[in-house]
């Protein structure tokens, strides 16, 4: 009969049992007493705060976890994290300041400032509860308003008179934001739901500030209210009813069927200008500013109303968001017409699917936005691709068809020779990175608009120079701010000449010179026509007033002329510090020959920059966050230079060193090495993972390196990683590739690189602080870096290393 193939015994998934790996295991920790690890333990606080004021907070720590029970209910563990109804009210005086000061007039002058902040939220108990198919089911009330009010004189206090006269002004601010939504989590679905019923009209914004003129009686015995009446009597306003312009404006009613209603007056002279200038020539802070302060005492009265419609208007509100990652097996279906296939790759990729759709219902008429975002990959990570896709039903009264936007965005990175790892700077030369965009939009994603790229990343010239240097061992002759990848080589090679073929300076010199800077690219378009063709004057005259945030994009489409044309652009990203925005000098050449050419373009983005690395679990997505960095601890030769940077000689001594370990209460791995005595593969790898052992060593002198997972062989190769699973959960995949294995476990947070002679680790961020062994306690703290099994701290290297050797029988432990 023929055997039967599942899911979890293809692609190598296997199962063994671990009674022998966990009793080595614990033998081993028990002959060096390792001491669990004090550290920080996770904690987190959110505060909402208002114009500085706290409004309220949440402390987060792992004391949450203890009140969800496992055997309650999703609805009873979700009521007792959000809590019931509350109703809370603040009240700030935030400024109460008057000041009284003589002067060589014989008139006093006296400032009065006062400032009085209220805020409100009415959370009302949520509703829970549990649908048939896991669904969760939430019914969310709230209420939040905030309320500014505050008023200024300044004058002069005609003591001799009994009287007063000055200047002040009167002004409140008052948001108001209810919320009535309705939420379904349906987690076998990926899919989160959310209704809201609009409530119209809506009273959201209500803000004046009025300057004034008084003259009114100063009597110091006068009691205090009959004073507030006084000013409210005597005050006269600055300005006069004919210098306002008064405004009754409607946004949005006819696109989204709500109307945004803006009513009230602004100083009418130079009102066109002020626009001009708070709209064009303000950054966003200078804005803010403005409209808090105001310190030109500007007369405003603003209003902002939600209504309907006045035709076909909206009532309610419903946002779907949907995600599920496709393994290549799975059924690609979708509304849209999707290709996950990257370019002439035949493999089928996996890919992660992200769905929104917003729908605007009425009684007579319901606007739908729906889109998708797809990113495909192959197994090596080699092949990307990113899919967009956009529908739009009409909106507007006077829309017949359908916007669509369908887009596509292809990259193709080199795959790594390492038959040029010898020579480090000849590692990248001469490869590039293909890519292609296809942009097509209009009515139908076929016959209509189109923007197509075809192009390739490549070094620039620049550093191209600076890589054939290397390569010939050239000593630095430039400025040594523009030699940084000169200096790093040369830093490596230097390395290399004291038996470490990979130091830091390696690391990152690998890294770096895998920066493809420059852009080729042949850019054409059909039947051209603005993307936003309706705002496009706003736009523009943005652009016009704000020329540097045009961007690479804007650069490009201002040499758009005609509907349909062609143009070549070459781009290339210099070195830039950390304090400079990330910009490139870009080229343009014409369908006609001419040459245009544009500096410090900003690019907002290292999109024009790519890197080609790949090793050590590298993503371009580390250039954007340090969550995405990871430090390496690298075992090379007699050394080691652990997480945080220290060098650690290590002992002569054929027995298992305690690479790293998970020194936690909760004892996730296990790593140990040791030397083998064979001139070929020096080293010899074992880890424990959970119950599991995993080892990677040559058996003989003159056998290559072997895969064993709990004392059994198994195979591992470049067209079919080895991937172990616990309780039908992988708990790691092992990858090979020319002598090199990689072993990683994602659920554990463990990447390993190992060939036999050099072994690179990293784990993930949540393992700071928590880890030891020779490779340290990621604390990014060197003062500490060399504390023993127990705890001790060492002050030399060599002593710190021997107290990780495992003590054993069968081996010849090191000297004291």
């Amino acid at each position: 009969c023929w055997p039967t193939l599942t899911r979890r015994s293809f692609m190598g998934r296997r199962r063994f049992p671990r009674d022998a790996s966990g009793k080595e295991r614990k033998e081993i920790e028990d002959a060096l007493h390792i001491h669990d690890r004090e550290y920080d333990h996770a904690y987190a606080r959110l505060s909402l705060c208002l114009f500085g004021k706290a409004v309220d907070t949440w402390s987060f720590d792992e004391s949450m976890l203890a009140s969800i029970k496992p055997k309650d209910a999703p609805e009873k563990t979700a009521e007792q994290i959000l809590g019931r109804e509350i109703r809370k009210k603040v009240f700030y005086l935030t400024h109460d300041m008057t000041y009284l000061t003589p002067t060589e007039f014989g008139v006093p002058v006296f400032f009065d400032f006062k400032r009085a902040e209220f805020m409100y939220a009415h959370r009302q108990k949520i509703d829970i509860a549990h649908g048939d198919a896991a669904d969760i089911h939430l019914s969310i009330n709230r209420h939040y308003l905030y309320e500014m009010r505050e008023y200024q004189m300044v004058g002069f206090a005609l003591t001799f008179a009994k009287s007063s006269l000055g200047s002040g002004y009167d002004s409140q601010t008052l948001i108001s934001w209810p919320l009535d939504l309705k939420v379904t989590l349906a987690p076998l679905e990926g899919k989160l739901k959310l209704h809201r019923p609009l409530h119209l009209p809506w009273n959201a914004v209500n803000h004046h500030f009025r300057p004034f003129t008084f003259q009114m009686p100063y009597d110091l015995s006068t009691d205090v209210d009959s004073t507030v009446h006084a000013l409210a009597k005597a005050a006269t306003p600055l300005y006069r009813a004919d210098e306002l312009y008064e405004f009754d404006r409607h946004y949005f009613g006819d696109i989204f069927g709500v109307d945004m209603r803006m009513k009230g007056y602004l100083i009418k002279k130079g009102l066109h200008r002020g626009l001009n200038e708070f709209f064009n020539e303000m950054t966003a802070r200078d804005r803010f500013y403005y409209i808090i302060i105001n310190p030109h005492w500007h007369p405003r009265d603003v209003k902002i109303y939600f209504e309907p419609a006045a035709q076909n208007p909206t009532k309610e509100l419903d946002i779907e968001i949907a995600y599920k990652f496709l393994e290549h097996d799975d059924a690609r279906e979708s509304h849209f017409p999707v290709h996950d296939q990257i370019g002439a790759d035949p493999e089928v990729p996996s890919t992660h699917v992200l769905n929104l759709d917003l729908n605007f219902k009425g009684d007579t008429k319901e606007r739908k936005i729906s889109a998708e975002m797809r990113y495909s990959f192959n197994h090596d990570l080699f092949n990307h691709k990113l899919q967009f896709f956009y529908d739009r039903t009409p909106f507007s009264n006077n829309e017949q068809e359908h916007f669509k936007i369908c887009a596509a965005a292809e990259a193709h990175f080199p795959k790594p020779d390492w038959t040029r790892i010898g020579n480090l700077a000849t590692f990248y030369q001469g490869r590039q990175i293909d890519a292609k965009l296809d942009f097509h939009y209009g009515s139908s994603c076929e016959g209509q608009s189109s923007v197509t790229a075809n192009g390739h990343f490549s070094h620039t010239e620049h550093d191209e120079e600076q890589l054939a240097a290397v390569a010939a061992n050239k000593p630095i002759t430039q400025n040594l701010r523009k030699s940084g990848l000169h200096w790093l080589g040369l830093k490596c090679l230097k390395g290399r000449e004291h038996g470490i073929p990979f130091n830091y300076y390696c690391l990152k010199f690998l890294r770096h010179s895998s920066r493809f800077g420059k852009l080729t690219a042949d850019v054409e378009w059909k039947n051209y026509r603005p993307l936003f063709e309706k705002h496009l004057k706003y736009i523009s005259k943005y652009h016009h007033f704000t020329p540097e945030e045009g961007g690479f994009l804007g650069t490009v489409r201002s040499h758009f002329t005609g509907e349909n044309g062609k143009l070549h652009l070459i781009s290339r990203v210099p070195w830039w510090n950390l304090k400079d925005q990330p910009h490139t000098d870009l080229i343009i050449t014409t369908e006609d020959g001419h040459r245009y050419s544009h500096w410090n373009v900003p690019t907002f983005s290292h999109l024009l920059e790519p890197r080609a690395h790949s090793s050590l679990g590298y993503s371009n997505i580390g250039e954007y966050s340090p969550l995405y960095r990871h430090h390496v601890c690298d075992l090379q030769g007699n050394g080691l230079r652990t997480f945080d940077g220290s060098v650690v000689e290590l002992p002569n001594t054929d027995c298992w060193k305690v690479v790293t370990r998970d020194c936690s209460p909760n004892h996730r791995f296990l790593l140990l090495a040791r030397a083998t005595g064979n001139p070929s593969f020096s080293k010899a790898l074992k880890l424990f993972i959970h119950k599991t052992k995993l080892e990677i060593l040559s058996v003989a002198d003159d056998s290559g390196l072997i895969l064993r997972v709990d004392g059994s062989k198994v195979e591992a190769t470049p067209e079919r990683p080895y991937s172990h699973t616990d309780h039908d959960t992988e708990l790691f995949e092992v990858k090979t590739h020319d002598k090199w294995y990689e072993v990683v476990s994602k659920p554990y947070g463990i990447y390993l690189t190992f060939n036999g002679n050099l072994l690179f680790v990293q784990t993930a961020h949540f393992y700071r602080g928590k880890l030891c062994g020779l490779c340290g306690d990621y604390n990014l703290d060197r003062n500490h870096e060399l504390s023993g099994p127990d705890g001790h701290l060492y002050n030399s290297t060599l002593e710190f290393a021997k107290s990780y050797v495992v003590p054993s029988s069968d081996c010849h432990p090191p000297s004291h």
